[in-house]
């Protein structure tokens, strides 16, 4: 069979209930079959931790950024090794589900990422994380994911939004100064969320 046969198949299968089929094709050589797997699998609600665990470490980067990103509903498949990943969409998606599962393990990962990174939409995605796990984090990594979360409104615009949704949910003065300050921001969509989130107007 083709690949595109496979895949097909691998798809019919996740909608036909045939999870032996999927499961079968997790290991096929094509990466894109192990990805219609890995969504037929889900779709049955059949999809396993240790089978999530295995295509995060898959030779495809392709495989590696679908199972990060099935792996937002399974707490019990730690993310935390693909932040370090030389891909930059697997580390994009990995920030995502992280924030997802409300994992505040990778605090101190995803502060890397969203300082030094590299690929603009991984700094973005761990800023993202960081102000979805802003409100679960200890009392001993909330300053350094504040920090983070101040710095990054310094960064490029799509990420100083992301940063002031985070910043929004501290009861600090420095916070709280940082979003009022974005009413003032050059970029007209910074502007616009910092006003819907104050509930100011502005231009």
């Amino acid at each position: 069979m083709t690949e595109r046969d496979l895949c097909l198949k691998a798809i019919a299968a996740g909608h036909l209930g045939d999870s032996a089929t999927a499961e079968q094709l997790l290991l096929n050589p094509y990466e894109t079959v192990r990805i219609a797997a890995l969504g037929a699998l889900h779709r049955l609600a059949l999809l396993k931790p240790n089978q999530l665990r295995s295509a995060l470490k898959d030779a495809s980067p392709a495989v590696r950024c679908r199972a990060a990103e099935l792996s937002t509903s399974y707490k019990s498949v730690i993310l935390s090794t693909l932040l370090s990943d030389s891909n930059s969409d697997v580390v994009e998606m990995a920030a995502f589900a992280i924030g997802e599962q409300e994992d505040t393990s990778s605090i101190d990962l995803l502060i890397s990422i969203a300082s030094q990174h590299a690929d603009d939409l991984c700094r973005e995605s761990a800023v993202a994380a960081l102000g979805a796990l802003s409100m679960f984090v200890k009392s001993d990594n909330k300053s350094s994911t504040l920090l983070a979360l101040l710095a990054a409104m310094s960064d490029k615009p799509q990420i100083r939004r992301r940063a002031i949704l985070g910043l929004f949910q501290f009861d600090t003065e420095d916070a709280q100064d940082a979003v009022r300050a974005a009413l003032e921001d050059n970029d007209r969509q910074v502007r616009s969320l910092a006003g819907d989130l104050l509930g100011v107007q502005v231009d």
